[in-house]
């Protein structure tokens, strides 16, 4: 069972309603960053202007009724940020705000937050990723807060977005969410292990290298007798997938550009696996030849914190974060956070396939204006560079964090990362256009698990992938 969808008019009008209690809050004065010149707000759906009249905004009553709200967080080391920022510091700073933070493990969230909207019991503030977001939109879990932010664009946490987050924080047109990190695509950079690379006697890794050149030095590095691996990649899941084909093509992005590599067509409706060119190389020509000699290891061979911390893989596919939590946890060997190359293909293309994690504020809470003060709280840069920095998660969001000296000089690929997202280069996410992304999911990772454990060939099992994965893109809406 899962929470009656809201209707167009119902969020409207609700959001409508909300917008002037934003800017008697006064939220430019009271989030602590000095105002930017504001940013034009995204176009979106919104009631007719007789109905929104823009709040004047004036400073918050030195008294005011206490507000009590509920946070959704990741449970372990990853939530930290959420007890840190969700509360010590905004309780400091809003202490007529009190909040709980509920911990759920991260696998299990999208899960208890249907059961949590079947019974009316949602928290007020929801932690989402781009594979449940847009679900959660459409079964009216999200408040929509486009007239909230236009009322407030000097809101800490969204006027510092890049132009390309503001889009998928949007579920058809409407501005359900904002952004609080963004990885161009899961797994989208090679990092590797000097110490191995040079026993080996392999080139040691440049910026221009591409895809092939690190399948060359696995190759060189694989040793049996130490128990060595030449390249660990996570792609477990269809986005991992989804951002090693994008590789493929033409530096040409975004849904207009060259889309060949694609896995999931722009629309969504069309899965590209069997009569995919892209993905019929990287299988036969690339990642078997790999698996047959020993350079890429089977599940059998993992070890528990991965083989690449534990000093016995040359080279890992990870992603921004993956440097800045190696550098506290690689202790076996040294670890460097500059050694690291954003995958590239023969053409030049980088493989992106963008994700995003984002807070809503939930369509049941009471207090939307403080559950908005919250979310954009958690999103703000100032929180995305303590992320960095002090937690060690590597996790943020906006421009500011990215673009900050300090983080830029401890971690250089945050320079990196501001520039493909400034230049159009991280890519949409794969989402299917009925929203089935967690049936995608399971449905891939059931199937293409006999193909990447080498148990089944590429005759005898993608064209089976094709055609059930394909089965449940022609389905309807949930």
């Amino acid at each position: 069972m899962i929470m009656e969808r809201m209707t167009r008019r119902r969020f409207l009008a609700k959001t409508a309603a909300l917008a002037g209690g934003l800017g008697i809050l006064g939220l430019g004065a009271q989030c602590g960053a000095p105002a930017p010149t504001p940013t034009a707000a995204p176009k979106a759906t919104v009631a007719p202007k007789a109905e929104v009249t823009p709040p004047a905004k004036v400073t918050v009553p030195a008294k005011k009724e206490q507000v009590n709200l509920r946070l959704q967080s990741e449970a372990g080391t990853r939530g930290e940020k959420n007890h840190e920022w969700g509360k010590k510091r905004l309780e400091e700073k809003y202490p007529y705000i009190t909040v709980k933070v509920e911990d759920i493990t991260y696998g299990e969230i999208a899960m208890k937050t249907d059961m949590l909207a079947a019974t009316k019991d949602l928290q007020d503030v929801l932690l989402c990723h781009n594979r449940w977001f847009w679900p959660g939109s459409y079964k009216g879990y999200h408040l929509a807060l486009d007239d909230m932010l236009k009322a407030n664009p000097d809101l800490p946490g969204w006027v510092d977005q890049y132009d390309v987050v503001k889009e998928i924080v949007k579920f058809e047109g409407k501005t359900t969410g904002i952004c609080e990190n963004i990885t161009p695509g899961a797994e989208s950079l090679f990092t590797w292990n000097r110490e191995i690379i040079k026993a080996a006697g392999a080139k040691m890794p440049e910026p221009a290298m591409g895809i092939w050149d690190f399948q060359e030095i696995a190759f060189k590095c694989a040793n049996k007798e130490k128990g060595i691996f030449g390249m660990e990649t996570p792609i477990g899941t269809q986005a991992r997938m989804e951002s090693w084909l994008r590789c493929w093509g033409k530096p040409q992005y975004g849904v207009k550009g060259d889309t060949s590599g694609w896995i999931t067509s722009p629309d969504g409706k069309k899965f590209r696996w069997y009569d995919n060119p892209a993905a019929d190389e990287w299988y036969n020509k690339y990642f078997r030849p790999m698996l047959d000699a020993r350079a890429y290891p089977k599940a059998a061979d993992t070890v528990e914190g991965g083989l690449f911390a534990a000093g016995l893989c040359a080279i890992l596919t990870g992603y921004e974060a993956t440097l800045a939590r190696f550098v506290k946890q690689i202790t076996k060997w040294k670890f460097y956070p500059e050694d690291y190359v954003f995958r590239k293909g023969r053409e030049g293309r980088y493989g992106t396939s963008t994700e995003v994690k984002m807070r809503c504020v939930s369509s049941q809470t009471k207090h939307p204006q403080e559950a908005l003060i919250l979310a954009a709280w958690m999103c703000s840069t100032e929180a995305g560079i303590w992320d960095i920095m002090v937690q060690g998660s590597g996790r943020a969001g906006t421009k500011g964090a990215f673009a900050d000296p300090k983080v830029q000089a401890q971690f250089p690929v945050y320079k990196e990362m501001h520039r493909l997202l400034t230049e159009g280069i991280a890519e949409p996410y794969p989402i299917p256009w009925n929203l089935r992304d967690q049936e995608f999911t399971d449905t891939w990772v059931n199937l293409s698990t006999p193909l990447l454990q080498g148990e089944k060939n590429w005759q005898e099992q993608a064209p089976v992938i094709q055609k059930e994965i394909q089965k449940l893109f022609d389905q309807p809406r949930p």
